[in-house]
């Protein structure tokens, strides 16, 4: 009778296979826990808007634009500011609305992006929001604005180096700019704004000088605001 054989494996070999099957399941959990918590976040976003929705409209005393990158002609009708956060799922969630809306209405519609990073449950939102602002100063906010949302998993240090590469920004460039404070200094303007206008969560968006919590009447608001220009 003919025996099988099996290859021999070492004590050394068996526990680093081991190590590696380990290693593997816990990426594999990370990734469900981190898609199981990005849910999560969407809907407590949901709940906290339902429950802090106001029963009629919240209107400020002017447009919130004081600052800001800016898509959209100069003389729009309506201007839509967004105060958003760039860890934040729920601002992703926002992103192909807005430029749904700007497609839409291309000449009477222009949009400002304003920074308020939630820094007690976002620990990389800051950092982030300094990255696209020296980006904005080599023209490229808008670029690195994508890059982000697309790449919402990624924003260590090192995936913020990679983008920089992969919209051809200049590295020297970069990196003076986020030494120098300017884009902190631009942050901070936007959280101190936001906080006088009453925002307190993201995303928190504004037609005109009319609040909105969450992205699901935006459309409508911007309707109505091209209704009443119209009149």
């Amino acid at each position: 009778m003919t025996r099988l054989k099996f290859p021999q494996i070492s004590a050394e070999n068996l526990t680093s296979m081991l190590t590696l099957l380990i290693l593997c399941v816990q990426v594999v959990l990370l990734v469900l826990l981190s898609t199981r918590v990005g849910r999560l976040e969407r809907v407590l976003a949901n709940l906290a808007w339902e429950n802090n929705a106001p029963s009629t409209p919240v209107v400020v005393e002017r447009i919130p634009d004081e600052r800001g990158q800016v898509r959209g002609p100069d003389d729009a009708q309506v201007t839509i500011v967004e105060f958003s956060d760039f860890e934040c799922p729920y601002c992703a969630d926002a992103v192909p609305v807005i430029k749904g809306i700007l497609e839409k209405y291309p000449t009477q519609v222009r949009f400002v992006y304003r920074h308020f990073p939630l820094t007690d449950i976002h620990a990389n939102a800051f950092r982030v929001g300094e990255a696209a602002e020296c980006a904005g100063e080599q023209g490229s906010f808008w670029e690195f604005h994508d890059v982000v949302f697309d790449n919402q998993a990624a924003l260590d240090g090192g995936s913020l180096e990679q983008y920089i590469v992969m919209i051809g920004l200049d590295t020297n460039q970069f990196n003076s700019c986020m030494t120098s404070g300017r884009a902190r200094k631009a942050i901070e303007e936007d959280l101190a704004d936001g906080h006088k206008y009453g925002v307190t969560g993201t995303p928190t968006i504004f037609v005109n000088n009319i609040m909105l919590f969450g992205i699901s009447e935006l459309e409508l608001a911007v309707q109505e605001a091209l209704t009443k220009q119209n009149e």
